[in-house]
């Protein structure tokens, strides 16, 4: 994302259609911060558009099947492992 901070692009939303996550990220000075962590069938509301809720089904199309507990271990840890790198 540096080119995207070089710009000055305000935020980045990263979305993982198979994971159903969206990750959103705001610019503070030159770096991103990971403001929240959307998945699955929860409402998104999200900077810089978090006065409006978003369905899940405008983002991907259809409801989500069954997440299962591996997908959801390996998310939780890569959100982990993100808020750990940004604090370094």
């Amino acid at each position: 994302m540096p080119i995207y901070a070089r710009e000055k692009v305000g935020h980045v939303w990263l979305a993982d259609p198979e994971e159903r996550m969206i990750e959103v990220y705001r610019l503070d000075r030159r770096d991103f911060t990971l403001v929240c962590t959307v998945d699955g069938d929860d409402p998104i509301r999200a900077e810089p558009f978090d006065a409006v809720e978003i369905a899940p089904a405008f983002v991907w199309g259809r409801p989500a099947a069954a997440v299962s507990a591996k997908a959801v271990a390996k998310k939780r840890a890569r959100v982990k492992s993100l808020r750990t790198s940004r604090r370094r």
